[in-house]
């Protein structure tokens, strides 16, 4: 399980500007309990790491042909797809003539077709759309072995459909990031964004415990780096890297101090995390209780309780073994990216 976030050193010495995204600025919507209206100002369009949301789709005709690959008028044939799993993945096969019908199973597709009246050369049988995988092009092959009452043919066609490029790792740079351990998603998500950009160029310490001003540091970065207030903070000089980032969220009333002081270096908790989120979205309370079945609940602060309540009810804030949350522990800056990325795509 998943626990929350955590940053150490300057994780934002070169902050995200808003017009480091290129599609239109967006309010990020943020699950059923927040209305996208009701989101904290957010100005940047973010990008998702998931390869299904970037992949294309492809569209393959089926029509009646002869042996030369030329179009025919026909009145009931047999087609036999097939295509590669690994590349093309069959979304929905469209039909454009009444009597049809089709199988798919394991990379091959049988389609059967028949009409009252002959239907003219050129004429779509059916369309098949597919969701294009990831790498340079694939073959679909379209076998006709029945037209006409005829079987036994042999017309066979290729049709070459382009893929697309890799999806570059946005965290290949960073050298003890483990593309093959749990974090490696959330970590790219959170640097392809700009949210967190590392504690130096070539790392980004994932099991490091995150401070107060390099959290509040990504929720700055994510509102866009917006204009900051007076400074009412005694331990923060404005020579000091976060302090735009820490400035913003308390004149928004995201975050509060420790008393006449901000703390930046000190570890900030899971309780605190989402309590930041759950004001930086204007969240409303869930209703029911999602917290008692955890032994420690009752470590909860009153402060975080509807925090709390809303990010277990949507599934933002998962429990460990033992049936515990752990609301005073420290995060890491793997599970802080985690939970971001938890939060921005759902």
């Amino acid at each position: 399980p998943v626990s929350l976030l955590n940053v150490t050193a300057n994780e934002a010495t070169a902050p995200a500007a808003a017009d480091d995204f290129t599609a239109p600025a967006i309010k990020q919507q943020c699950k059923a309990t927040v209305s996208a209206a009701e989101c904290h100002k957010i100005t940047r369009t973010l990008h998702s790491t998931q390869k299904d949301d970037l992949s294309d789709e492809v569209t393959v005709e089926l029509k009646a042909k002869d042996l030369n690959g030329s179009a025919v008028a026909s009145t009931n044939g047999l087609f036999r797809v097939e295509y590669d799993l690994n590349a093309l993945t069959l979304a929905s096969v469209q039909l454009h003539t009444t009597y049809a019908v089709w199988e798919q199973k394991e990379g091959k597709l049988t389609l059967v077709y028949a009409s009252a009246e002959a239907l003219a050369a050129d004429t779509v049988i059916a369309t098949l759309h597919f969701t294009c995988g990831y790498g340079t092009s694939t073959n679909v092959t379209i076998r006709t072995t029945e037209q006409d009452d005829r079987d036994g043919l042999e017309l066979c066609e290729t049709v070459r459909v382009a893929l697309k490029a890799p999806l570059e790792c946005p965290s290949k740079h960073l050298v003890d990031v483990n593309p093959e351990l749990w974090y490696h998603e959330a970590v790219d998500f959170v640097v392809l964004n700009k949210l967190m950009i590392g504690v130096d160029a070539a790392h980004f310490q994932p099991q490091a415990q995150m401070t107060r001003a390099q959290f509040v540091q990504a929720m700055y970065n994510l509102a866009g780096t917006p204009t900051n207030v007076v400074n009412p903070f005694c331990d923060i000089s404005a020579d000091y890297w976060g302090y735009d980032a820490i400035l913003w969220p308390f004149s928004e009333g995201v975050v509060n101090g420790c008393g006449r002081c901000f703390d930046p270096e000190g570890a900030v908790t899971r309780q605190q995390i989402v309590t930041i989120l759950y004001r930086f979205f204007h969240a409303t309370p869930v209703s029911g209780d999602h917290l008692s079945d955890y032994s420690d609940s009752d470590e909860i602060m009153a402060y975080a309780k509807a925090a709390m309540n809303w990010a277990v009810a949507n599934g933002i804030v998962e429990g460990y073994d033992g049936g515990t949350l752990r609301p005073n522990a420290p995060a890491t800056r793997a599970e802080i990216a985690t939970l971001l990325m938890r939060v921005l795509e759902n």
